[in-house]
């Protein structure tokens, strides 16, 4: 599996234990568990109150000896447990003989890796390290509202959102400034309040905020565009966490 080969730029190792080691543990798409091992099969995820996870793998070797690679459906495996946290510590071997798996290098650091939620956006894994040792851990994130579709009318923009709740709050530094409705679904942004300049408002849906669904990109504003506002100066935009803001531009 090509993605998991270092290059030449490889980062500073730690010193080798002799036990199995991590060259890659990541959660890049929010649904599973990416993983490269130096070392032998079978790979399991142990946590308390959690049923043993055996993760399937493909054997492999580098330059350095035998590999496993694995690409494990974490988010599916977790699907039927309720915790809001959970923390799961990655060994290699069976029984008493399995081994905790330690990290060989530093995770990697960068524009774009910031792990993303789960495609529910109910949950986000984080991979890291306790100990010297893997460790994956699961926590809930609150409650979105996902818009679906935009459209540009005589009186503005429509939303179609994933929600049947008849409106949804207009909030500036946390604080409400309107309520706007929601008809059979749909959020009708027209005869906006007046935002300072300089100001960003979000949406809220019962406390839940306006999001994109399926978000991967670092840079959103980038590559997704949105329909135009009729006020002048104020635009729609997506906040680098894939919230859905209206911002009125500063131009003093």
């Amino acid at each position: 599996m090509a993605l998991f080969k270092r290059g030449p730029d490889k980062p500073e190792t730690v010193a080798r234990s002799g036990g199995p080691e991590a060259v890659y543990a990541r959660t890049i798409d929010g649904e599973h568990l990416w993983l490269a091992v130096r070392g032998r099969g079978p790979l399991v995820l142990r946590g308390d109150g959690v049923q043993d996870l055996e993760v399937p793998t493909e054997a492999g070797a580098d330059a350095e000896g035998p590999l496993v690679t694995a690409r494990f459906p974490i988010a599916t495996a977790l699907a039927d447990v309720p915790e809001t946290e959970v923390e799961l510590r990655l060994y290699a071997g069976r029984g008493v003989n399995a081994a905790p798996v330690t990290h060989a290098a530093a995770a990697p650091e960068g524009p774009g890796l910031a792990e993303p939620p789960t495609r529910d956006r109910r949950w986000q894994f984080e991979v890291g390290s306790a100990d010297g040792e893997v460790v994956v851990h699961r926590r809930a994130l609150p409650m979105t509202v996902e818009a679906l579709a935009f459209a540009s009318t005589d009186a503005g923009v429509e939303i179609l959102l994933n929600t049947e709740v008849d409106h949804a709050e207009l909030v500036v530094d946390g604080a409400p400034v309107a309520q706007l409705p929601i008809d059979d679904s749909v959020l009708r942004l027209a005869d906006l309040p007046a935002l300072a300049a300089g100001a960003t408002a979000g949406l809220l849906v019962r406390g839940g905020e306006v999001v994109r669904s399926g978000n991967t990109l670092d840079r959103p504003m980038a590559a997704v565009a949105l329909p135009p506002l009729l006020e002048p100066d104020v635009t729609l935009r997506w906040t680098p966490e894939a919230r859905l803001a209206i911002r009125r531009e500063d131009v003093s």
